[in-house]
């Protein structure tokens, strides 16, 4: 299955509603999660979390070690539907 527009839209909402720290203007497919947004690794831990649950899907953790963009993380979430 590819991922959708609309999926992509979903998981950019769910960046923007969960971490007060990142504006939405700020978030593009190419955004780095811990240069442009300011994340750490928990909160990739968090965002994993509320991904999985979202899509109803269970991610191995080894899938998110190199993580670095939104890009990577529609790549993840595309293999895993």
């Amino acid at each position: 299955m590819k991922i959708t527009g609309k999926q992509k839209k979903e998981i950019k909402d769910i960046i923007f509603k969960n971490f007060y720290f990142v504006e939405i203007e700020t978030i593009n497919d190419s955004s780095s999660l811990y240069a442009d947004l300011d994340f750490d690794v928990l909160d990739l831990i968090d965002l994993m979390m509320r991904i999985e649950s979202h899509f109803g899907i269970t991610i191995p953790s080894s899938y998110w070690e190199d993580v670095e963009t939104v890009e990577n993380i529609y790549k993840i979430v595309n293999d895993w539907l």
